[in-house]
């Protein structure tokens, strides 16, 4: 393990234990350099990392300061209610922008979906703004079989749930839900408006029909994880 990395756990543990205030001017590159018995440069190499993690924040000529980070949103895993649902009850402003509808060139990434008898796969792309933030990604992925008019329709659904309602199904739960943590690729870092080293919480499941247990989609959720934190519901 490197000095630089040894000396950012250390320095995160006491920033998580709140050793230091929201904020509050962080110790010098010098005074760390001092207290840890390492180069300077060393402590600049973490301080730059701690600042793409999003725990600090620079100011030039001025020094380092603790960053201020909301409290996270705890999100609830139910597959009944949608995620716009579960923003309005928790009372946090969301904003929905639909990124686009492709056919998928490769549909075997879903094979359950190739089930329904075809090979259109269709994903729908939603950015979730949380307070203006960009701060999840949600992909469905549907059949054109079970969705004759995904093609045309796809680019102006914002709501999953409200589409599948205008479409006759009424009631939804989960199934095969795999939950994991994973980083941004160059694209999501460039939608979410963050670096390389903030955590994704990544949320794949299949969406059924609750009264005929049909297939109705697959999901890939992605969500920045200095934002938001998963709760497992019992």
């Amino acid at each position: 393990m490197s000095q630089e990395l040894k000396i950012r756990h250390h320095f995160l543990g006491r920033i998580r234990h709140k050793e230091f205030d929201e904020r509050q001017k962080l110790p010098s590159e010098n005074e760390l350099s001092l207290f840890y018995g390492v180069p300077r440069k060393v402590i600049r190499v973490m301080y730059t990392t701690l600042e793409s993690m999003g725990y600090v924040e620079s100011q030039q000529g001025i020094g380092h300061f603790l960053k201020y980070r909301k409290p996270q949103i705890e999100l609830v895993m139910r597959g009944d209610v949608s995620f716009s649902q579960k923003m309005a009850e928790l009372g946090v402003p969301l904003e929905t922008v639909n990124l686009g509808c492709h056919r998928l060139d490769t549909a075997g990434y879903w094979p359950s979906l190739l089930e329904q008898g075809t090979d259109n796969i269709y994903e729908i792309a939603r950015l979730r703004l949380v307070d203006d933030q960009p701060a999840a990604i949600h992909y469905s992925y549907l059949s054109q079989t079970r969705f004759p008019q995904i093609a045309d329709e796809g680019a102006s659904i914002r709501s999953v749930f409200s589409y599948y309602r205008s479409k006759g199904y009424a009631s939804f739960k989960s199934q095969e839900t795999l939950l994991s943590i994973d980083y941004p690729s160059p694209r999501e870092q460039e939608i979410l408006c963050c670096s390389d080293l903030v955590p994704l919480i990544v949320l794949e499941s299949q969406c059924i029909d609750a009264k005929e247990l049909q297939l109705l989609e697959v999901t890939r959720s992605i969500y920045r994880g200095d934002i938001f934190q998963y709760k497992i519901n019992p």
